[in-house]
């Protein structure tokens, strides 16, 4: 009798799986709550919509935030329809799907939570009872708002499937399918446990739930008291009974302005000062007009996964993530396999454009700031919808999806990590005027003979910038390295005086002595070598011995003489630690003039020590807010072009390093809220 028993059981999974082709979205469901053919069967859910709750970012128990919760808005929380899947408890083997349009959807306003009521073919069901595998306890998996790739995935699972979990869900550049914005609703949200219930004992008890009004209860107490009784409550025994939660699968940046100056002056809105006269007047502001995320993950895991090192071997589903796992995230075999390359332009094997949307580095291993900024936009950027977390202070910018890099801390890398680029603008202070005019003007927007600066970068003053010093045309670090090499006495070299047969006449010209080429400022300029020939206002100095080839002013003037050697050129002089800037036009921001960037990659948990990695420090994670302002800026940020940069990041260069441009404050919430201060 077994063997026929199981015959035909069989014989009804074969049937069943013929049915998959039709155009049904799911054997036996009924989306519609209407009737479909073969005897039906109901059930009813509760669904617990992300909570609310409240300054370092780190990560408790179980997967909060220090930070604290922030209340969704309303369109964040929406449901359109949810899909129902049970599966089997230990092996999470596939059973059956039922999707709830929203006809069968009631709020619970109270509760931010929503009732639920499904319909199920019995004949389904039989096939489960029937089998070797029936156990009466199940796991349930409660998918809202679902993407299509989701949807047809189920559709197509067969009982018994375990594939399905491992499944990755793609989301495109926009994000419109996993976070609906542009209507503002359908966020996709999936379990943030495993949800263990209990399903009747036999397939005969299923006739007590025969209508929508007797529908069993996967949330509560069934039969109460009868032999029939099942309760799937929340209580001691079953702390994951009750509603079932659920969690969006994308993450949202919040940006507010940080500026201290903003606090005092509205017109100083996103300012900041940068270079100082004597550590007390500022010279030359710097002011962020734009911003952009970077290295968007292109897929992500339907269900969250946790492991001990980030990698899917021996990940939980729906796993709660600790200080002391990882998440697990669907390019972590890859990632943790990526090695730079020997030149230092990328990883081998790898291109950043097949795993990230809006890559910080091309596939060639380069940037492009004004790629990164492609389409970012000032009202993007700063005038999103306020929040509800902290009196609106803060403005929603972005959506993004799960980005998470597994052990070890030290993978955390540029070319890995989400991170944030803001471009400023320089502005000069009145204060400036007095000190150096003509640097003045050039950042107002002239040239040195009064005329406005040019759509080409080249026929521009050039600026050089060394510890945080700025300079206006080459010629200008010269003198300053002059200066500060040679001792002076009333604006002349005081070995020109002629004291002590320290000046020896060439002709017109005079020779120089006494430098002192141990000045950092000369060895930066000059190298190892003598200064050369030069012009101290109308007399010709000399300064005898060998100059340096491979000092930055000897590859200058090469440069400068005949303009073909601008490579060579800008190795030297970055490669003695100059940052090089030249004009550029954003008409959002002004126009032409001088713009810098700063790079800023997203924390996650932040370990609280400086220069020092910990786990999953650099990382974006489903559910959570990061909420970022930028609250200090030290130093003139990294120019336009990377090859002015002597800094100029690489895909292996670490998320966090000694050398800190920028403070941002991120706090971190469910909407877990991590807060994030930048100080650059």
């Amino acid at each position: 009798m077994k063997l026929i028993r199981k015959s035909i059981f069989a014989l009804a999974s074969a049937l069943m799986l013929t049915a998959c082709s039709s155009d049904e979205p799911f054997v036996g469901d009924d989306p519609n709550g209407g009737s479909q053919e073969g005897e039906g069967v109901y059930m009813g859910l509760t669904i617990q919509m992300p909570g609310a709750g409240g300054s370092r970012s780190q990560t408790v128990e179980p997967g909060q935030s220090t930070d604290g919760n922030e209340v969704g808005k309303d369109y964040e929380n929406n449901v359109d329809n949810v899909i129902i899947v049970l599966a089997q408890k230990t092996t999470n083997a596939f059973i059956v799907a039922a999707e709830v349009s929203n006809s069968k959807l009631s709020p619970i306003a109270s509760e931010n939570a929503y009732k639920t009521i499904a319909k199920i073919e019995k004949t389904r069901l039989n096939t489960y009872y029937g089998s070797d595998n029936f156990s009466p306890d199940v796991n349930v998996f409660v998918f809202c708002n679902p993407t299509n790739e989701i949807r047809n995935l189920l559709t197509s699972a067969p009982m018994d499937d375990i594939k399905w979990l491992q499944d990755i869900t793609n989301v495109s550049s926009d994000m419109t399918t996993i976070a609906n914005t542009a209507n503002k609703g359908s966020f996709v949200m999936a379990n943030f446990a495993i949800a263990q219930r209990t399903l009747p004992a036999s397939i005969n008890d299923w006739d007590l739930y025969k209508t929508e009004n007797t529908a069993f209860n996967l949330s509560g107490m069934n039969n109460a008291g009868t032999d029939k009784q099942v309760d799937n409550s929340q209580t001691t025994a079953n702390p994951n009974g009750g509603a079932v939660k659920v969690e969006r699968l994308a993450s949202r940046f919040d940006f507010m302005d940080g500026s201290p100056l903003a606090a005092t002056n509205p017109d100083k809105a996103y300012t900041y000062n940068v270079v100082m006269q004597d550590g007390k007047t500022p010279l030359i502001q710097v002011q962020i007009g734009k911003m952009q995320l970077v290295n968007i993950s292109k897929s992500l895991y339907s269900l969250r996964r946790v492991s001990n090192d980030g990698m899917p071997t021996g990940a939980v589903i729906c796993g709660a993530e600790t200080p002391k796992n990882y998440v697990v995230g669907p390019n972590a075999e890859v990632f943790a396999n990526a090695t730079a390359s020997a030149d230092g332009s990328g990883f081998n094997g790898f291109k950043f454009s097949t795993y990230f949307n809006n890559p910080f580095f091309n596939d060639n291993g380069k940037m492009d700031n004004n790629g990164f900024l492609a389409g970012a936009t000032l009202t993007e950027s700063f005038n999103g919808e306020d929040d509800n977390y902290d009196k609106g202070s803060y403005k929603i910018w972005r959506y993004a999806v799960e980005n998470v890099i597994p052990a070890t801390a030290s993978r955390q890398q540029n070319g890995l990590s989400t991170g944030v680029v803001f471009k400023a603008k320089m502005i000069p202070t009145e204060a400036l005027k007095a000190v150096n005019p003509k640097l003045y003007n050039a950042l107002k927007g002239l040239k040195e003979d009064g005329n406005a600066l040019t759509g080409t970068p080249d026929e521009n003053p050039i600026l050089y910038s060394l510890n945080g010093n700025l300079y206006l045309t080459w010629r200008e670090v010269q003198k300053s390295a002059i200066e500060a090499s040679v001792e002076m006495e009333n604006n002349m070299p005081a070995p020109l005086k002629g004291k002590d047969g320290n000046v020896v006449m060439e002709g017109d010209a005079i020779v120089v002595k006494n430098v002192n080429r141990t000045n950092s400022l000369y060895l930066a300029t000059f190298g190892q070598g003598a200064i050369g020939n030069f012009t101290w206002g109308k007399t010709k100095y000399i300064d005898k011995g060998t100059q340096d080839d491979k000092s930055a002013n000897f590859s200058w003037e090469a440069w400068n003489a005949n303009k073909t050697t601008i490579a060579a050129m800008r190795a030297a002089v970055t490669g003695a630690g100059f940052t090089i800037y030249q004009t550029s036009d954003d008409k959002d921001l002004g126009g032409i003039g001088y713009y810098c960037y700063y790079y800023y990659w997203n924390r996650h948990n932040d370990n609280g020590k400086p220069g020092i990695m910990g786990d999953m420090e650099f990382a974006v994670v489903r559910n959570n807010v990061y909420k970022l302002a930028v609250t200090n800026i030290k130093q003139l940020g990294h120019p336009r072009n990377p090859d002015n940069d002597p800094d100029k990041p690489k895909p292996d260069t670490p998320d966090e390093s000694s050398d800190i441009y920028i403070t941002v404050t991120c706090q971190v919430l469910p909407w877990v809220v991590r807060v994030n201060n930048i100080e650059f």
